[in-house]
Formats: structure tokens, C-alpha cells, sequence
């Protein structure tokens, strides 16, 4: 992982510690290449006390990005996307979010098919697109 890279991943890390609930912020290289059970770098895990609160987590992701804006478009010229996964304390799986960095029509046509195809992992759906974050929900709720 690149530096400027790192520094934006620790710059997000260290503003969700003031979330009251977030027991734990990592960003993890991946395991295998090739192995979709794996994390790649570019993913950040939040493991909260209480999934009742996940909301404060959403609006959280929300602003920091929004905070970040062009920096951070910039900055991650090379990656389309980050995955952010929020799990419980017990490591069960709760949310997927994916925040896209592109502003190519491509992108734009591939969470329009997420938020309606019948994925069921993918709950959030969140676009950079001039320094504003759009957010799609999908209709059906993480299982």
C-alpha cells in the first residue's frame, strides 16, 4: 500500500474512534490473491458493541468523506472503490458498504445494478461524484 494511501486510511481510522461504539477500526492486506473471502487493502473493518447504533457509523462514513472530498478522489486515482465492512462484536457479518471513487458513467451504471439487483450482502451503495456522496439503499435489508 502506498503512503498517501496509508495516511488517508489512518486519517479515517482515527476520526471513527470518536464513535462512541467502534471497538475496532483495522485495514487488512489481502490473504490470498484471487480469494474473494479475503479482505484487500483497501477495506476498512469497524466492529461495533452495538449494531443498534450502526447508524452513527453510516453518518460518520458520510461526513468524513464528504470532510475529504476532492483530497481524497485525488488521492485514490488508482482504486475504484473501498469496501467497508461493519461487523458485531462477536465478528458475526452485519453491513457491506462500498464507497466508489470513480466518477466514470461505468461506475455510476454498476451501483445503480447493485442497488437493484438482488444482492443481498450489499446494503449500502455510496458514490463520490463532485465531492458530495449520493446513497443508494437497497430494498432488502442485510439478512
Amino acid at each position: 500500500m502506498n503512503k498517501e494511501l496509508r495516511k488517508i486510511l489512518n486519517f479515517i481510522k482515527k476520526d471513527f474512534y470518536t464513535v462512541e461504539n467502534v471497538i475496532a477500526i483495522l485495514s487488512v492486506g489481502s490473504l490470498s490473491e484471487g480469494k474473494e473471502d479475503y479482505f484487500s487493502d483497501m477495506d476498512l473493518i469497524f466492529y461495533l458493541k452495538d449494531l443498534k447504533k450502526e447508524y452513527e457509523v453510516l453518518e460518520k462514513i458520510e461526513s468524513i468523506f464528504n470532510k475529504l472530498g476532492y483530497k481524497i478522489l485525488r488521492k485514490f486515482k488508482r482504486y475504484e472503490k473501498i469496501i467497508i465492512y461493519i461487523f458485531n462484536e462477536e465478528l458475526e457479518y452485519s453491513t457491506k458498504i462500498e464507497i466508489f471513487l470513480s466518477l466514470k458513467d461505468k461506475v455510476k451504471e454498476h451501483i445503480l445494478y447493485l442497488a437493484n439487483s438482488e444482492i443481498k450482502d450489499i446494503k449500502n451503495c455510496i458514490l463520490f461524484d463532485k465531492g458530495n456522496i449520493y446513497q443508494i439503499l437497497k430494498k432488502n435489508s442485510v439478512d
